[in-house]
């Protein structure tokens, strides 16, 4: 199994789908579950999660490569 790490630096590096759907895969239900307990709706929590992994997406080269996603 991959690291976060390396598949963000695969994602940044070349914007691979299937690193990116990785990363969604392995967070996605953990970010939803923050969003919804925060927002206490399921349709702006479904938003606000699809928010997340966008600024993700525009922002993974610059992440610092030892950090924990989760985090």
């Amino acid at each position: 199994m991959r690291t976060d790490a390396e598949l963000i630096q695969d994602y940044a590096a070349s914007r691979s789908e299937l690193a990116f759907a990785g990363i969604v895969e392995r967070h996605g239900p953990m970010i939803y579950r923050a969003c919804l307990h925060l927002l206490r709706d399921a349709h702006e929590a479904e938003d606000a999660a699809q928010a997340t992994f966008i600024v993700l997406a525009r922002r993974a080269a610059a992440l610092p490569r030892a950090a924990p996603l989760a985090a």
